[in-house]
């Protein structure tokens, strides 16, 4: 009996066109499957790049709502250890177009300490002294205003050192304040008052992200006493 070695079996597939073995994937059927699998890889890669570009705006639009809260935790945070919180009404436009990093201003001639207490007349910037500050140096004093833009009333969070000689920006450009539902309340804080309550700074800042063609708005508030003992 003949052994049916590798050659042989070979030979007999090429010999014999008939044989079952013999038969594969047509031309048609390869271009099919390998046009069903374009297909496939295509649909999948395309989904990986959505998913991957918004990834990539949610990361960014949760930087910047950060960039909010952070400023929050640090209105707070110098409000709770400062001392003679005064509150000025109102907003403040700037006129000499989009909205800089930095603004220089004249610093406040006269210091008394105010409140601004209802909604209605909230206010749009405050000052106070620092825990680092001299009370008898009335141009170190710290303050955060919102100045928004005159054309489009675009607004943004400032932030002064030196009494509102300079303001420095502390959101960006693609954080967009509602000045009009933004602002700071001030309870308790005007001099010759008699009460029983320490000064209390409630802070809202409203308004939208924007990034690229997306928008997120957000609406945070906080509030802060003042541990210097003012009674």
């Amino acid at each position: 009996m003949s052994k049916n070695t590798p050659n042989t079996f070979l030979r007999n597939i090429f010999s014999n066109p008939d044989n079952t073995h013999a038969k594969g994937f047509t031309l048609v059927e390869t271009l099919v499957a390998v046009g069903i699998f374009t297909v496939v890889m295509m649909t999948a890669i395309g989904s990986l790049v959505v998913t991957n570009q918004n990834h990539k705006v949610a990361r960014n639009i949760k930087i910047l709502i950060d960039n909010v809260n952070f400023s929050m935790e640090d209105m707070a945070r110098n409000i709770r250890v400062g001392s003679d919180i005064l509150c000025v009404p109102g907003y403040f436009p700037y006129f000499a177009g989009e909205l800089p990093e930095v603004i220089s201003d004249s610093a406040i001639s006269e210091y008394t300490p105010n409140d601004c207490a209802t909604l209605s007349v909230s206010g749009g910037v405050i000052y106070f002294e620092s825990a680092e500050g001299d009370p008898d140096n009335k141009n170190d004093q710290y303050g955060y205003a919102i100045f928004y833009q005159n054309d489009t009333l675009d607004a943004r969070l400032y932030k002064t050192t030196d009494s509102g000689a300079t303001w420095i920006s502390m959101t960006p450009p693609n954080v967009r304040i509602d000045f009009e539902k933004s602002g700071f309340l001030v309870q308790g804080a005007r001099e010759g008052d008699i009460d029983l309550s320490q000064p209390y700074v409630t802070i809202r800042i409203k308004g939208d992200v924007l990034y690229k063609s997306e928008s997120t708005a957000f609406d945070v508030q906080t509030g802060a006493a003042l541990r210097y003992l003012d009674l």
